[in-house]
């Protein structure tokens, strides 16, 4: 009976009758009724009620008991069979890893057995650059676009991917070349993955290590707690970023700076659903190592998703140790003479006012070049005029965006370089200040050697070094002309300056005594035209004043003649020189000049020096002439161009690259196992270190014999190929030569010769593309067309013509330059 009394149909029941006995006794209070009579319905009445009411609870909390019990057992039920299926993958992996190990050994053994009889490839496959991971994540394909699944489909219900927002613009790189790694983290270690946990008012932070990265990406999933509505200040998203010192970084990765935090960004409002993911990507400093990220309570409570889906993007250190310096990216700040000789030896990245941080977050330099620059790369709109330099005459600040160029690299690690080519002139111009420039970067380079001592004494800096002018031989170099026969005349290209009297005299009397010694004089008058006093050369020169001619077109110029003319304002500096000399010396054009020590100190004797106050006849032919060409022309080439000053400010920056890398590989053919021996001894008497040779089997090898040469010979530094291999595809070009660009292609007898000659072929690389020869009974710098073969230096395409790799393939002619 009491089973029945307390079923729910029965407590609705009393509910109800006690209801009608209440509404009965306010009735009988209305007739006049019995006041005990009323008392007791009231009573009764209010019993009925209170009896439904305590059942209809209780069975609620019952029902939601038994719901609990049957989640927690399907949630341990799931755990169990995730727990499971790890064991099994786990168990797969390794025995997948065993059956490899054994295929791997078995394969040895037999390829082992098939290179004794001399019938497989007998050369190393290269080995594959590690991949580069985080953590427990994976490594990706990133140019292909294979990533692993995102974990985004493992959060909690509810969170739809549709739900993913993203805080800001994906960083964009180029020319770059990544390593992509994903790894999974939680905000709290002690929290089971993807539970959802209260962040406390002093925040949740997880740390993510990010060496090498130069991108990184986030995602996780957030949300309002229970009861709380919508802010737009709900909660503080952080960053902050570490060097692998521990010290932190001024960069603000996200939209505001913060002292305690690094930098933030408030989450919340309409822009921002609490109910889904949040994804943000950020692109960080050189030298960046341990990234942390957290989430702030600001005026909201908030709960997260205790999971984190971290991708980077990470550059590898080996990568960049093995590239040439044609690789390493520079921002910069230079002139167009300046900017036009180094955009050929690095990735050249020229900024401006208007667009200087989207240049340094779309291509990430790693270093910031700055010379004391007039006018900047374009010299007609002349974007940094008056922007580089600071003045006595100006009211305010004019180098505001150099400044905040500066300020940048500091957040970002990015070194910076300032290249004052107005030493010693201008060092102590207050007018155009650039010394008060170059003091602000991280290192200095001055074209004035007795300046550096000046700049650590009087201004305190630590890294200041001299950087002379050079020569970009592209644009200057003896084949300009293409060979065409040189005039007697004497060239000079330059300017006449009036206010600057010594120099004036001086080009008086070496313009006199050119035209005493029999030789006619040919001016390119860099200001023709101008109509300015000051530059106008007097009147009995001007008959020999040619037009203005561009810069790209003087190498040009200088090939016209064997004899050209330099002068020198400054006179009394050891390292300042006009870039004219360089200029002319890599012309293969003999120099004439006026008295300065820095052309004794770079040239010595191979240049003619007229000084004093009369014009006077010299010689200016004969055997001494053309040696000090070819001396002068060896000098430049190989110690003076703009590569070489691009090493030098890289080595002071701490720029990694390979100071080999552009350095010919020497492939030496052989057809005896006696040649491969000589030529493994030859080999190993002349390569540099870290350098490596390659011993080419040719056809006239039996194949057992081949097999018996790479069992003797190949390792360390010696490659062993056999030809036929390389011929029928069984090896690859990147398995014989790996990444080099340039060959010293020469039989067994030629060898050492031509390793002999190996650094004079060289430096002519640096503007020909085509075969180079050693002129051996042939008139130097001589250029004519040639069959393909051995003993040159040469690319990789002619390597292949050469060696007949392929069968459609003939040897064909080739214009040749012979040194």
């Amino acid at each position: 009976m009491l089973k029945k009394l307390l079923t729910l149909k029965f407590a609705l029941l009393l509910g109800v009758l006690g209801l009608i006995l209440l509404g009965i006794s306010a009735v009988t209070v209305g007739f006049g009724g019995s006041q005990w009579i009323v008392i007791v319905l009231a009573i009764v009445g209010a019993i009925l009620l209170l009896l439904s009411a305590a059942r209809v609870t209780y069975r609620l909390l019952k029902a939601e008991s038994r719901t609990n019990r049957r989640i927690e057992e399907n949630r341990r039920v799931s755990t169990r069979q995730n727990d499971a299926l790890a064991a099994q993958l786990n168990e797969l992996s390794q025995a997948l890893k065993s059956h490899t190990e054994q295929l791997g050994h078995a394969v040895g053994a037999v390829s082992e057995r098939l290179e004794h009889a001399g019938v497989v490839d007998i050369a190393p496959a290269p080995k594959p650059w590690p991949a580069k991971t985080h953590g427990v994540g994976e490594q990706n394909k990133a140019k292909t676009g294979q990533n692993r699944p995102s974990i985004s489909e493992g959060f909690p219900r509810g969170m739809a991917p549709a739900k993913i927002e993203v805080l800001g613009d994906r960083p964009r790189f180029e020319d770059l070349d990544f390593h992509a790694a994903t790894q999974r983290l939680t905000w709290d270690t002690a929290v089971a993955e993807r539970n959802y946990l209260s962040v406390p008012s002093t925040g949740s932070f997880t740390s993510i290590d990010v060496t090498n990265c130069v991108e990184v990406k986030i995602r996780f999933g957030i949300r309002l707690a229970k009861g709380q509505t919508a802010s737009a200040k709900a909660a503080l998203l952080t960053a902050k970023v570490f060097d692998a010192k521990g010290v932190p970084f001024e960069t603000v990765l996200l939209k505001a700076p913060h002292h305690k935090y690094g930098s933030y960004f408030y989450l919340g409002g309409s822009s921002h659903a609490f109910s889904g993911y949040l994804e943000f990507p950020l692109a960080l400093p050189n030298g960046a190592a341990k990234l942390e990220v957290g989430i702030v309570p600001w005026d909201r409570h908030i709960e997260l998703v205790n999971l984190l889906d971290v991708h980077t993007q990470a550059l590898d250190p080996e990568q960049l140790r093995r590239r040439s310096t044609r690789q390493v990216r520079v921002a910069t700040v230079l002139d167009e003479f300046s900017f036009d000789s180094f955009k050929y030896e690095c990735v050249a990245i020229p900024v401006e006012p208007g667009n200087w941080r989207e240049q340094f977050e779309r291509h990430k330099p790693e270093l910031f070049l700055c010379e004391s620059a007039w006018s900047g790369e374009d010299s007609k709109r002349r974007p940094w005029k008056g922007r580089v330099y600071t003045s006595s005459n100006f009211a305010k600040e004019n180098r505001t965006d150099l400044l905040d160029i500066l300020r940048y690299c500091r957040e970002h690690r990015i070194p910076t370089v300032f290249w004052n080519k107005e030493d010693p002139t201008h060092y102590e111009d207050r007018v155009h200040d650039f010394v008060d420039t170059a003091i602000k970067f991280d290192h200095i380079f001055t074209t004035a050697e007795e300046c550096v001592e000046r700049y650590k004494t009087e201004y305190g800096h630590s890294s200041v070094g001299v950087l002379p002018f050079a020569v970009q031989p592209r644009m200057f170099n003896p084949i300009s002309a293409h060979n065409r026969k040189r005039s007697s005349d004497v060239i000079f290209a330059g300017g006449w300056y009036a206010n600057h009297e010594l120099r004036s005299q001086e080009m008086e009397v070496i313009f006199d005594s050119i035209m005493q010694s029999n030789r006619e004089l040919k001016i390119y008058d860099r200001f023709s035209g101008s109509g300015d006093p000051l530059h106008q050369f007097p009147d009995r020169f001007k008959k020999y004043i040619h037009d203005s001619v561009p810069f790209e077109k003087m190498g040009d110029v200088y090939c016209e003649s064997d004899i050209g003319i330099t002068i020198n304002t400054v006179t009394d500096s050891k390292s300042m020189i006009a870039r004219r000399i360089f200029e002319l010396a890599a012309s293969g054009t003999y120099i004439v000049s006026n008295e300065a020590t820095g052309v004794r100190e770079f040239f010595g004797d191979n240049v003619t020096i007229i000084d004093g106050d009369e014009a006077r006849p010299f010689n200016l032919d004969g055997d001494a002439i053309s040696n000090a060409i070819e001396s002068n022309l060896q000098l430049v080439l190989s110690k003076h161009t703009y590569a070489h000053r691009l090493r030098t400010i890289l080595d002071t920056a701490g720029i990694l690259y390979d100071a080999t890398a552009e350095e010919p590989l020497t492939i030496v053919a052989v057809k005896s196992i006696e040649e491969a021996r000589a030529s493994v001894q030859t080999l190993k008497l002349n390569l540099k270190p870290g350098r490596h040779g390659v011993v080419l089997v040719g056809d006239d090898v039996s194949p057992l014999e081949s097999a018996q040469i790479f069992a003797e010979l190949h390792g360390g530094a010696i490659s062993v190929v056999d030809l036929r291999m390389w011929r029928k595809g069984k090896l690859t070009d990147a398995q014989v030569v790996g990444t080099a660009q340039d060959f010293l292609l020469c039989d067994a007898d030629s060898l050492h010769h031509m390793m002999d000659k190996a650094a004079e072929l060289s430096v002519y690389r640096s503007f020909w593309a085509k075969p180079i020869r050693s002129a051996d009974g042939v008139p130097k710098r001589t250029v004519k067309h040639s069959e393909l073969s051995f003993n040159a230096l040469v690319g990789l395409s002619d390597v292949k013509k050469t060696l007949q790799l392929e069968s459609e393939m003939e040897k064909c002619d080739e214009s040749t330059i012979y040194v």
